[in-house]
């Protein structure tokens, strides 16, 4: 009886959270970011008190159920009141409903689930492979540095996100210019953001596992490395993705992504055969830095219409940069040696490279952003922001 209250209290969750999400999407393409996230925090601190209150009120998982549902009621109950509010325009009527408009939502909403679920594989396949071909075990090794990856994407994307309906602003009022600064801009921020902790992940890897979960542990260390690598080159291109989302051109970028997860599955079991779970990181690494180097750029640079170069250009510097740092780290010993720092000296090496990482950035950053032009650059340059993107009509 309990079982059966549970899915029905999850599944009435599950139903307002659909009805939820119309309205808070409304936020976010309207930039309220900060109600939204307020909604959030307040349903999910709420949701929090009340699971205490019924599981000290003894009762028991059909509790959390109700405390669930309460929440999600409360988070849709604020966006719904403040685009009552703010936002007359977006309203629900089942008589509004148009064919054509419908198929789009469809399409675009096929092309991202196929996306979304593409990029979840991406990661959770390995467990699958690693359970099958070598041991049940060497998930938890594997899962902590993917654990730890995960939040490095999970970062990335919460600060980028924001570019979204920004960028499908900028697109639909057709200020092409702006859209191509911004996601200059974009990029080199996402680069810096993504050398920075990929840094710290490398050099700082082995120490920060060998505190949080022991050194029997270690081997998990190698492959947070391997994994680190391939996600820094994709995430310092996180605003290309949002890029395709906000012009409606992600339905290639799905194919694509989905092929890296079948060669992904197929590299992994056969490399994790000879080498383990180091082969399975492996076989996750390889077909995404080949998508990332070759399809993604070469996508997303004709879309935009400029050059691969232009494309790349604001992530040299940050990428490079972490790259020193990384060598400095591997130099010193930090990097390798991790028994012989001490919690406090590691604290003080994350402090050094943090300093000297940031400081350099904001420099270069300052120079890269705000320097001067020499005439035949900014004549060149305006010309290339002012050409119209790739035809809205074909992908």
């Amino acid at each position: 009886r309990s079982f059966s209250l549970m899915i029905a209290l999850l599944g009435a969750t599950v139903a307002i959270s659909f009805l939820e999400t119309v309205f808070s999407v409304a936020l976010l393409a309207y930039e309220m970011f900060f109600l939204n996230n307020l909604f959030v925090i307040l349903s999910t601190l709420f949701r929090s008190g009340l699971i205490v209150l019924y599981l000290k009120l003894d009762l028991g998982l059909v509790g959390v159920g109700y405390a669930h549902l309460a929440g999600i009621s409360l988070e849709m109950l604020g966006c719904l009141l403040v685009c009552r509010k703010k936002l007359p325009a977006v309203q629900v009527r089942l008589a509004g409903i148009k064919k054509d408009v419908f198929f789009d939502l469809i399409s675009y909403g096929a092309a991202t689930c196929l996306l979304t679920l593409s990029i979840l594989l991406r990661v959770n396949m390995d467990s699958f492979v690693i359970t099958k071909w070598i041991n049940i075990e060497s998930v938890g090794v594997y899962g902590v540095a993917a654990l730890l990856i995960r939040q490095f994407d999970n970062l990335i994307n919460t600060g980028i996100g924001v570019l979204s309906p920004r960028f499908s602003a900028l697109d639909g009022a057709e200020d092409y210019g702006r859209m191509r600064s911004l996601f200059q801009t974009s990029m080199f921020i996402s680069a810096a953001l993504a050398g920075g902790i990929a840094m710290g992940l490398i050099v700082l890897g082995g120490q920060f596992i060998r505190f949080w979960v022991g050194p029997e542990y270690y081997p998990a260390v190698p492959v947070l490395w391997v994994l680190t690598f391939a996600y820094a080159i994709a995430l310092a291109q996180d605003p290309s993705v949002k890029v395709l989302y906000a012009t409606n051109k992600h339905r290639a970028f799905a194919l694509a992504t989905l092929v890296e997860g079948g060669i992904n599955l197929v590299l992994s079991i056969l490399l994790a055969k000879q080498y383990g779970i180091l082969g399975v990181a492996i076989g996750t690494m390889i077909p995404m830095i080949l998508c990332k180097l070759t399809f993604q750029p070469f996508y997303v640079s004709k879309i935009l219409g400029i050059s691969v170069l232009t494309y790349w250009k604001p992530t040299l510097i940050p990428l490079l940069l972490a790259g020193v740092g990384i060598l400095a780290g591997y130099k010193t010993g930090i990097m390798t040696e991790w028994d012989r720092f001490s919690y406090s000296e590691s604290i003080v090496v994350a402090i050094i490279l943090s300093a000297v990482y940031g400081t350099v950035i904001l420099i270069i950053g300052r120079k890269h952003l705000l320097r001067r032009k020499s005439p035949d650059e900014a004549i060149l340059e305006e010309a290339e922001l002012q050409t119209p993107l790739r035809d809205k009509n074909t992908d």
